[in-house]
């Protein structure tokens, strides 16, 4: 058989076409190491290949249309908005919740709740009053929030770059730029402790001014020598260790408070409670040289929220993602046991992959938010249902709900939660 005739062109192009060849060859075995091994450009494709299916899925929002980035499925058979499971469910406090409130002036609402689930007052959050420059409503989340007896609230957003004290009208009273994020809580001494990128910052509740700041790999990890047990998330490179993008994941500080240290025989009033979502990891921090003096890692994970318990235990809100069901999970620092406190059922059934609040009550009660289907529900200490609350968007879905709380019905001073008149134009 007569072998076929390569012409004297096609000669002359084959070096070229042999080089085209072995680029396309070296950058398709290149594209396999540099998945294995995770070397550029993997991770740039990666978050090229993230912001595509990201504009797919939520350009009605980005375009202002609805704000689905924070919409979620409601679960089948709890369409109401308030339902009551039982008598004395919660009488005598007063519910607060944040979330969607499309039907408001302000896309973002907190609001508060009596008894039988009627409003009693609303702030509006309106984050185009709050930074004008900044992005619009529908792309950032309002994460922290704490409340004040005077009716004012402190606020910050994940996408923001702002944390706001407003006043209970949701008038701002003062903000502090930066990348705040996830928590903001009150402290015993009046001031405030929230998250700025991966700092911890003391803020002053009145003004605003940073008091403190510490860096988790600057003033934590490096300073004393805390390689070992927060590096996990590095790999190694020619230039030494990669952190990943996100090695810590900071998404929940609290100090402790003298009238629970007692408690508490291995810490101290005011030491730093913290959660670092990426390490699976919950830590006990000194807050004057910010050195861990306790930490656990798991046996929850990908947890929000730890809270230290009257008990002497800490509470930790167990997303458990990719497991498909959350628990709340305690922990004794000094013993090292832990427990299953609640985790969802048939009855009360209860999974949040991300994001997530509890409040533990003296009789065994718990008050969670289940935060990725948009309810906050309590459950006593046998885990009956007493009530539940969805942040209701349409007939099948809710808004994403960050804030569940109970305050005491006598907790605002009187007069604070003024009614508030609209401004004229």
């Amino acid at each position: 058989m007569k072998m076929p005739q390569i012409s004297e062109e096609t000669k002359d192009k084959l070096p070229v076409y042999l080089f085209v060849f072995a680029l396309v060859f070296s950058a398709f075995s290149y594209g396999i190491v540099a998945g294995i091994w995770n070397l550029p450009p993997a991770y740039q494709v990666w978050k090229l290949y993230e912001n595509v299916r990201d504009l797919q899925r939520y350009w009605k929002n980005d375009f202002g249309l609805e704000a689905n980035r924070h919409l979620v499925p409601m679960r089948e058979g709890h369409e109401a908005r308030f339902r009551i499971f039982g008598e004395g469910a919660y009488e005598g406090r007063l519910l607060m919740v944040s979330g969607l409130t499309p039907e408001r002036e302000a896309l973002n609402s907190v609001l508060l709740l009596d008894a039988k689930g009627e409003e009693v007052h609303a702030w509006p959050v309106n984050y185009s009053e709050i930074d004008p420059e900044g992005p619009g409503p529908e792309n950032v989340f309002l994460h922290g929030l704490d409340v004040f007896e005077d009716g004012s609230i402190v606020v910050n957003f994940d996408s923001g770059r702002v944390l706001a004290r407003l006043n209970s009208c949701g008038k701002v009273m003062w903000k502090t730029e930066g990348n705040f994020h996830h928590a903001v809580t009150r402290s015993f001494d009046g001031t405030l402790w929230t998250l700025r990128d991966d700092k911890l910052v003391q803020v002053d509740a009145e003004s605003g001014t940073i008091l403190k700041e510490a860096g988790m790999m600057v003033d934590v990890l490096k300073k004393h020598n805390l390689q070992g047990v927060l590096a996990i998330q590095s790999e190694e490179g020619p230039a030494g260790l990669r952190m990943s993008p996100d090695p810590f994941h900071l998404n929940h500080i609290e100090a402790l408070a003298p009238e629970m240290a007692g408690a508490f025989p291995v810490f101290e009033a005011g030491d730093l409670l913290i959660s670092m979502r990426s390490l699976n990891m919950v830590a006990v921090l000194d807050p004057d040289t910010f050195n861990i003096k306790w930490f656990s890692i798991g046996p929850w994970h990908r947890q929000h929220e730890p809270h230290f318990a009257p008990d002497g235990t800490i509470s930790v809100y167990n997303n458990n993602m990719g497991f498909e069901h959350s628990q709340i999970v305690t922990i004794d620092p000094a013993t090292m046991e832990t427990q299953v406190v609640f985790e969802g059922t048939d009855d009360v059934p209860f999974y949040s992959w991300r994001r997530g609040k509890h409040q533990l009550f003296g009789n065994g009660d718990q008050l969670i938010v289940e935060a990725e289907h948009g309810r906050a529900f309590m459950v006593s200490k046998e885990g009956a249902p007493l009530w539940e609350y969805n942040n209701r968007y349409d007939e099948t879905r809710n808004g994403v709900l960050n804030k569940a709380v109970l305050l005491p019905d006598g907790f605002f001073a009187v007069g604070a939660l003024k009614t508030c008149t609209p401004q004229p134009e």
